[in-house]
């Protein structure tokens, strides 16, 4: 775990609310890991986020729950607070 962890900020995609049919939740998960990955400023080594929770409640392990997120907007952030994804 965070050895500094405050708490957990939620965070979205920032685009319009598509729902669908849970089959295709892993590859959405999947899809937002490799646009991370293919981003040209960021230097991403895996998915931003700690965890994913899909429309349908299922949790998928990004970063996990022992490493430092990359989503929080910057590095005291991060280092404070873990980074779950509310994927729609």
């Amino acid at each position: 775990a965070l050895p500094s962890a405050r708490g957990v900020a939620v965070h979205y995609l920032g685009t319009r609310y598509d729902s669908r049919p849970h089959e295709q939740c892993a590859a959405m998960v999947r899809s937002v890991r490799q646009t991370h990955l293919d981003h040209p400023t960021e230097n991403y080594v895996d998915i931003a986020y700690n965890l994913v929770v899909c429309e349908h409640g299922a949790v998928f392990v990004g970063r996990g729950v022992r490493k430092r997120p990359g989503a929080n907007g910057g590095t005291s952030q991060n280092a404070s607070y873990y980074a779950v994804l509310a994927l729609h």
